[in-house]
């Protein structure tokens, strides 16, 4: 199962309080816990998870905290603190905890509940922690060749999307986090030579050597390095050792999808060349 989670904290402008603004990593604590459930392949939102906590090291919220996250301080006084919401939310996962993919935009969200857990002597999950940011980055890049990493906002204005809701209030970020998410997870989005690659890889039933990929398909040859992050960045592929590549059972699936979608006339599927004998590694 994933989970898309994004965290608000307590923060200080340097111009405010200079001290607390250069020790902020150590010095923040959870306001707000925004996240979704989300079904693995789909990434349809199956539920939603949003409450305020209160801090203790430092209770009253700065003028600049406030405006940035529009959180009140009537909000967090109200709230419990942070080990009883965590109590909470970790019973609202549902699921052993080692299964869940914990996915954010960045890695702030996953330190801060490291950081956090381990100050309050509570157990942080076995979970995977899946960074959207750099899959997004992983995902541009294999459309424009640019990589670069983009903000949540600018991320949405490369797709030509809005934001939807209020910026830096945890709940509503998390939402079009897992926008982007969605659309970087679809092999309907990752373009020919990505399809390519899981085609090859479907054909040989088994882990290939990225050199024999590469020898095999020179069409894929320039744009093999970025395609395999990209698809790493997913689902649909692993690496069961060094070097090599894997479909998974989701990318199977994906593959007979695209298959559907071009006999009903969309996009075209991908092309397979070489017979899986022939991609074997040895």
């Amino acid at each position: 199962m994933w989970v898309v989670c994004d965290l608000e904290a307590t923060c200080w402008r340097a111009a405010d309080d200079p001290e607390l603004s250069a020790d902020q990593r150590h010095q923040a604590e959870i306001i707000e816990i925004g996240a979704l459930r989300v079904a693995p392949e789909t990434f349809e939102i199956l539920d939603e998870f949003s409450e305020f906590v209160r801090p203790e090291r430092h209770p009253v919220l700065s003028d600049f905290c406030r405006e940035l996250t529009h959180i009140a301080q009537a909000h967090v006084a109200q709230a419990d603190p942070f080990e009883a919401v965590w109590g909470r939310f970790c019973a609202w996962l549902g699921v052993p905890l080692d299964n869940v993919v914990f996915a954010s935009w960045g890695a702030y969200d996953h330190a801060q509940f490291k950081r956090q857990t381990r100050a309050g002597a509570l157990t942080l999950p076995a979970w995977r922690h899946f960074n959207i940011k750099q899959g997004f980055a992983e995902w541009r890049r294999l459309q424009t060749g640019d990589r670069s990493p983009l903000g949540l906002g600018a991320a949405l204005d490369h797709l030509g999307w809005a934001f939807e809701g209020t910026p830096h209030r945890a709940i509503d970020d998390a939402r079009n986090t897992a926008r982007l998410l969605a659309h970087i997870q679809s092999p309907a989005n990752l373009g020919e030579p990505a399809w390519r690659m899981m085609a090859a890889l479907a054909q040989a039933g088994r882990p290939v050597a990225l050199e024999r990929l590469r020898r095999l398909h020179p069409s894929l040859s320039l744009s093999l390095g970025r395609t395999r992050r990209a698809l790493l960045n997913t689902d649909l592929v692993r690496a069961p050792e060094t070097g090599h590549l894997a479909l998974t059972p989701a990318g199977h699936r994906a593959l007979a999808a695209l298959a559907g979608i071009h006999e009903a006339g969309g996009e075209p599927s991908p092309t397979t060349e070489p017979d899986a004998d022939s991609l074997a590694p040895r």
